[in-house]
């Protein structure tokens, strides 16, 4: 799937505690446990949509 969101233009985030084929296109990665990186990043999108 990530290969083809990125051939739709679609920006990359990768949360993953180890190196993926995809670090490489990633917009923005994450070298954390999911359950520590994505809550926080929930809440602070909710701020960001209003």
């Amino acid at each position: 799937m990530p290969a083809e969101a990125l051939r739709a233009g679609a920006k990359l985030v990768i949360i993953n505690g180890g190196k993926t084929p995809f670090d490489r296109y990633a917009y923005v990665r994450f070298s954390e446990a999911t359950g520590k990186v994505l809550p926080r990043a929930v809440e602070r999108l909710k701020v960001l949509m209003g």
